[in-house]
């Protein structure tokens, strides 16, 4: 179920994606609320890679500025971080965990600096490092791209969205399609039926599966002007439940 809400909650929420800061100074983050940690500044005119974290914040990868601490207990002799490392706001538990994508298996750190105990390293921010501005201080901006010719459909994804997700509903086919997508995910909430996002698969047989709840491994993207996400699916099982 908290799959399924997690995909949810994206549907009430407006695309935003390529932004430009519209203030001279805007607050960055460690968590989408106002009393969370700021952890760094964007100037005017800063470009952003955003996705909405709800109708208020938008989440934007760590600008290098911010401080990211690690207690050492959790990076082994080369460097590389132990599973459970916990990446905070500041030298010690009492500060934020941020949140971050799915860690990297061998990924390696650079210190920066050692609290005096020697007990906590401050490292570079990794890839996949999450912070929050609000979003009324930022202005949507989606550049233009060239693509190559037979790939129209593709020109309206959006790039710097992508995550990999997993849900589970009902596969449905629709009636008329959406872009490259005949069929959407649903789900039934209370007696309504609810859509939860579009599905695409170019390399699977989606009718054998229509009308059946299934689990969808794959991964997610926007569409801007269209409020519901697409899913490309990976992996398509039944589920269970």
């Amino acid at each position: 179920m908290i799959r399924l809400l997690s995909c949810l909650l994206f549907v009430g929420w407006g695309p935003l994606f390529g932004a430009v800061v519209n203030v001279d100074r805007l607050n960055v983050r460690a968590a989408p609320f106002p009393e969370a940690m700021v952890v760094a500044m964007l100037a005017a005119g800063t470009r952003v890679n955003a996705v909405p974290a709800n109708d208020s914040w938008a989440e934007i990868p760590a600008p290098e500025t911010v401080p990211v601490w690690v207690a050492s207990v959790f990076v082994d002799e080369n460097g590389v971080l132990r599973d459970g490392a916990r990446l905070r706001c500041g030298p010690g538990t009492v500060f934020a965990e941020y949140r971050r994508g799915k860690a990297v298996p061998g990924e390696k750190i650079a210190v920066i600096q050692k609290a005096r105990d020697g007990f906590w390293l401050r490292i570079r921010p990794l890839p996949g490092l999450k912070c929050y501005v609000s979003r009324k201080f930022l202005k949507e901006k989606t550049p233009q791209k060239k693509t190559p010719a037979g790939s129209e459909v593709q020109q309206h994804y959006v790039t710097g969205d992508e995550r990999p997700v997993s849900v589970e509903g009902k596969l449905v086919p629709l009636k008329d399609a959406v872009m490259d997508s005949s069929h959407e995910l649903t789900l039934e909430i209370n007696g309504e039926t609810i859509s939860v996002c579009y599905l695409t698969a170019p390399r699977l047989n989606l009718k054998l599966w229509e009308n059946r709840t299934v689990r969808i491994d794959g991964i997610q993207r926007w569409v801007k002007g269209i409020p519901r996400p697409f899913v490309e699916i990976g992996k398509v099982s039944p589920s269970w439940k």
